[in-house]
């Protein structure tokens, strides 16, 4: 594996390591979304052509595999130039909504963000849009989530809507912060369990969505 560093140069990029390259053997360019498109053409070449400024690398016929992630997933990411995409077979890869549920749990997620995935499993994906600036992935929540704690314990529902949307697409941050106003109305599990015979279901008998969600 031959990972692109920041600076734009790899570690592994001298003559040595590059002779170790035999015809059969699979190359993994990793994170090479994290230079300018500029700085990605020489990969795109040794893809192409198996040469670095015209200089044959290795010996034979190698599998360049090129793992990027896409712009829209921000952390610094310039996305995959499309001349390199361009010129290669895409594979997007997606877990199981189940998966990243786990992932995030265990790794101490923002409560807010949990409670919403937890009942809205189709938006921790949603539909990828390569012309939208913010799509819903397994990254974008973990961000939110992270900007959630900086806001401590009291969070308007306002600052949870306009922080949300910095990450997610306007609908999916619109559908949070209303399932958070509506979370703020039911009756607390503190309230049901002092009393549950006499526990007050919340709203009027016409806020059939709250009251369900209660019973939920």
């Amino acid at each position: 594996m031959f990972p692109v560093e920041g600076n734009t140069r790899c570690r592994l990029l001298i003559p040595d390591q590059w002779d170790l390259i035999k015809a059969g053997d699979c190359v993994v360019i990793d994170e090479l979304d994290k230079v300018p498109h500029s700085n990605q053409n020489m990969w795109l070449e040794f893809a192409q052509f198996g040469t670095i400024d015209g200089k044959k690398i290795g010996s034979g016929q190698v599998l360049t595999v090129i793992c990027a992630n896409r712009s829209t997933d921000k952390s610094g990411s310039f996305g995959l130039s499309g001349l390199v995409g361009n010129r290669s077979k895409v594979l997007t890869f997606q877990g199981h909504p189940d998966e990243y549920v786990t992932h995030l749990a265990t790794k101490g997620t923002h409560h807010f963000v949990m409670a919403y995935i937890s009942e809205n499993r189709g938006d921790i994906m949603g539909t990828y849009n390569p012309s939208e600036l913010r799509n819903a992935t397994a990254r974008s929540w973990d961000n939110l989530s992270k900007e959630l704690f900086a806001f401590g314990e009291d969070i308007s529902l306002s600052d949870l809507l306009t922080t949300a949307a910095a990450f997610l697409p306007d609908g999916i941050a619109m559908k949070m912060s209303v399932y958070h106003e509506l979370a703020g109305k039911l009756i607390s599990v503190e309230e049901i369990i002092k009393n549950p015979e006499k526990a007050k279901l919340p709203g009027t008998a016409s806020d059939r969505g709250l009251r369900f969600m209660q019973l939920h």
